[in-house]
């Protein structure tokens, strides 16, 4: 019987439909700002519908920066218009070195507006800059903190500090073919955790290459005096991130759940798997219109959302006391060009805390469908936290959930 399935899904789903979807996601994911992400959740729900998928949903879950789901609060909302950040001193040695209009990557999430004149401070180079001794005899107060870091890991620190924002050139400066590259940042927060909440401290961030790190470090390394100006037109405020999802309907209450988070910036991660879902969602669909296959006796449900707090939200809501997913499957970080990513095909299995079937199931399904022979073995691998299945496998969601990922891939997060 699996082997019938395999050979209709196979012949009916197009990887070109696959890569057109990617592209659409991405177009609007990359720019990282809710009212994108609220484009992107409107598409998939658009395409589910396109697709025939019954119960089509977008749910609103709270961007507020205190909405508790959960041990997770819900981040602030988030928009910019534009962001730059300039040399000024050394006069002789000015130049634009990072536009969130030219790459969204350059800014950080959640960077805090400057004046609408843009701001001027000094760049002060701190050595590591993630240790609050790392500060010690270094004045960076009313400054810009550069380093060598990832940005999240000093921005803690700096803004304690009183510095108003970092300049990172992470990951670019040590990796050579991430030399052009800029370091995506998605956590900007005071102590710990992802999302900017109501209490953390307003600050802004920018990532540069390694060439205008260096630049940088230059200047700086023969006791110029470094100045900047910073122009960012952002704003943080209370709104909301939707949720998309939809059904091909069984025959009971009882659901298989497939979870590709979207809103985030790579085309790998997690463009790919949004469309690889959504993708699936229309062969089978189609498949079992015309009769090629039977309808299932559990419904399938597809879905859509931010990475782990849309997944924690609609747990809570849905699944916390209904009990009606019997399994699942997490898709992140898939479809990326091996030979350029260095990623490879991986199956992690549940944790021990939600050993089932499944494992065995996902297990025989992925040894089938990809080949060594054509180029693309499957690695099966124990258990390993990251993405959404940490949240459904959850005693409190009780969901077994394989993770299908060719993570990690040379280019994630840049």
């Amino acid at each position: 019987m699996f082997t019938y399935i395999q050979r209709q899904v196979e012949r009916a789903f197009s990887g070109e439909r696959a890569k057109t979807l990617t592209a659409a996601i991405h177009s609007s994911d990359r720019w990282s700002t809710f009212s994108q992400y609220r484009l992107c959740g409107n598409y998939c729900a658009t395409c589910m519908r396109e697709y025939g998928l019954d119960a089509v949903e977008l749910m609103e879950i709270p961007a507020d920066g205190e909405t508790k789901f959960g041990d997770w609060t819900m981040p602030l909302a988030w928009d910019v218009e534009e962001a730059h950040l300039e040399l000024l001193e050394p006069r002789a040695a000015a130049r634009l070195l990072a536009s969130y209009r030219e790459e969204p990557a350059s800014l950080a999430m959640w960077s805090a507006p400057t004046p609408p004149e843009g701001l001027e401070a000094e760049v002060v180079l701190v050595e590591g800059g993630s240790e609050e001794g790392d500060y010690g005899g270094v004045d960076v107060k009313g400054k810009l903190v550069f380093t060598s870091l990832h940005a999240n890991k000093v921005r803690g620190p700096a803004v304690r500090h009183g510095a108003v924002g970092v300049i990172s050139d992470y990951p670019g400066r040590e990796q050579d073919e991430l030399a052009e590259s800029v370091c995506w940042v998605n956590a900007w927060v005071d102590y710990h955790g992802w999302g900017f909440l109501k209490g953390d401290t307003r600050a802004f961030g920018f990532s540069l290459t390694r060439e205008k790190g260096e630049y940088l470090r230059r200047l700086l390394g023969a006791g110029r005096r470094v100045r900047v100006r910073a122009l960012v037109r952002s704003w943080l405020y209370q709104g909301s991130f939707p949720l998309a999802t939809g059904v091909i309907p069984g025959e009971g209450v009882s659901e298989v759940l497939v979870y590709a988070h979207s809103y985030e910036y790579g085309a790998e991660d997690n463009a790919a798997g949004c469309a690889v879902a959504l993708e699936a969602a229309r062969t089978l669909n189609r498949l079992i219109r015309d009769g090629r296959l039977p309808s299932p006796r559990r419904s399938i449900r597809f879905m859509m959302s931010w990475e782990c707090y849309g997944s924690m939200a609609w747990g809570v809501q849905r699944i916390h006391h209904d009990k009606n997913v019997v399994a699942g499957l997490c898709l992140d970080d898939v479809g990326g060009k091996k030979e350029l990513t260095g990623g490879r095909v991986r199956l992690i299995l549940d944790s021990d805390c939600q050993a089932s079937f499944a494992d065995f199931a996902a297990s025989a399904i992925a040894r089938s469908c990809f080949r060594e022979e054509e180029g693309f073995p499957c690695e099966i691998s124990p258990w390993s936290g990251g993405t959404d299945h940490t949240i459904f496998q959850d005693p409190m969601f009780g969901v077994p959930m394989p993770w299908l990922t060719e993570h990690p891939a040379r280019f994630h997060h840049t």
